[in-house]
């Protein structure tokens, strides 16, 4: 091999080992970011409360609510 090819070998391995170091460092550093999120975020809830659930009545059977419940009708129209 010509010196000059030896050199340019030796100039693209260079080149490679920065970029694959600088990908390394990008990447650990994303990591670091995203576990300090995860650890930060990491709360304990607190104590978990159990709703009770109700079935609500059905009239006849295609509508919800009480059957004796309040109805407000607004109408809101324009003949201009």
């Amino acid at each position: 091999m010509s010196r000059r090819v030896e050199i340019r070998a030796r100039h693209r391995l260079r080149k490679r080992r920065r970029r694959m170091t600088l990908v390394g460092g990008v990447a650990l550093v994303a990591l670091v970011v995203a576990g300090v999120a995860i650890w930060i975020s990491n709360k304990p809830v607190g104590e978990i409360v159990l709703v009770e659930s109700t079935s609500l009545a059905y009239a006849s059977g295609k509508t919800l609510g009480e059957t004796d419940a309040p109805v407000v009708i607004q109408d809101f129209s324009s003949f201009t």
